[in-house]
């Protein structure tokens, strides 16, 4: 459990967090470990910004905000390589 991922581009550029990030999921892949990673993005953040290309799934979790309530949304932005 990588929690945030997105604190790698803080320790250096986007390339290197990038590069950082790849290999993490590229060495459990190969070791066959799951890899479970968060992100914190800012509220101007789109959810497809980012590893979409290196993850397998990506779920969203968002805070919908109407009138005086205030719910919670799980889209799954994608899933690859898994069974419906």
């Amino acid at each position: 459990m990588i929690d945030p991922v997105s604190t790698l581009s803080k320790s250096g550029n986007a390339l290197t967090a990038h590069s950082v990030a790849e290999r993490l999921m590229d060495w459990s892949k190969a070791a066959g470990t799951t890899l479970v990673c968060t992100s914190l993005l800012d509220e101007m953040s789109s959810p497809t910004e980012g590893g979409s290309p290196l993850a397998d799934t990506w779920i969203h979790l968002n805070f919908l905000v109407q009138a005086t309530e205030r719910n919670r949304g799980l889209p799954i932005i994608k899933s690859r390589s898994t069974a419906h």
